[in-house]
């Protein structure tokens, strides 16, 4: 606590560069899953009607091949599942892709487009239980409880909110009332997108609140005591001078251009 304390310098670049060449950013993961889930929502709800209009011809077609062939042998069954699977999967992998091209971009916006490999290596250190331990009582601990209380307080509002106004609408389409499956559908996954499109964008809120203290906390770690700041500065300096003794190095070594009007310059 009082190596903290005397942190009261600020970070130099040269810890600043080292700290980004090992992977040490300041990035929220609430931000970047409430991102992620919101683009997912968008681009399901641009998508909407063509993966219902997919599911529905699967579901035709899985219901309609075994009745014309009567009994359906294992080889068969196995054949008609593999290609619900593949007709399923082509339906839904355009989401897929969006939602991994959605972390890969909200990511690198919040890491500055920092590619680092090295901080992808398992790191055993956090197996450790006293570090773990550490960490849920550590300094951090009450800002995740805020942060985990309001992410549940968004959700069981917002989705009691939601489904207490539109119950009539659903209750209008309930089976029995005369409506199609195709309309029942398309209503729950329209009202679906919607109460989760409307929790993402408050989780989207309460991750940059996130991210905001993350970079903060971030800041008060690369903080330096006067001695390591002084340090720090010694070898500025001491890079400094090397630089320029190579340079007047290479400037002593290259030949002079020779100047205008002298003898040795006119053939």
């Amino acid at each position: 606590m009082a190596d903290n304390d005397n942190r009261t310098m600020p970070a130099s670049p040269r810890r600043r560069r080292e700290a980004r060449e090992q992977g040490q950013v300041a990035q929220s993961r609430l931000l970047r899953t409430a991102g992620q889930l919101l683009v997912v929502v968008v681009a399901a709800s641009w998508a909407l009607s063509h993966v219902i209009d997919a599911l529905a011809a699967m579901m035709r077609n899985s219901l309609a091949q075994p009745g014309r062939r009567g009994v359906v042998t294992g080889s068969e069954a196995l054949r008609l599942a593999g290609g619900l699977m593949e007709e399923t999967l082509l339906a839904v992998l355009p989401l897929l892709l969006v939602a991994a091209l959605a972390v890969l971009l909200i990511s690198m916006l919040q890491t500055g487009w920092l590619w680092a490999p090295g901080v992808a290596a398992p790191r055993w250190e956090r197996l450790d239980p006293s570090a773990g331990l550490g960490r849920l009582f550590g300094g951090g601990g009450l800002v995740r409880l805020v942060s985990a209380v309001g992410q549940l307080a968004i959700i069981v509002g917002l989705g009691g909110w939601y489904v207490a106004d539109h119950w009539p609408l659903l209750w209008q389409h309930a089976p029995g009332t005369g409506a199609t499956a195709r309309e029942v559908l398309s209503l729950l996954s329209r009202q679906g997108l919607q109460l989760v499109g409307g929790i993402a964008a408050g989780l989207l809120v309460v991750g940059g609140l996130d991210w905001l203290y993350q970079r903060w906390q971030f800041e008060q770690q690369l903080k330096m005591t006067p001695e390591e700041w002084r340090a720090e500065q010694r070898l500025e300096q001491g890079d400094r001078r090397l630089a320029d003794q190579r340079r007047r190095r290479r400037q002593t070594a290259s030949p002079a251009p020779p100047l205008q009007g002298h003898p040795e310059s006119v053939k």
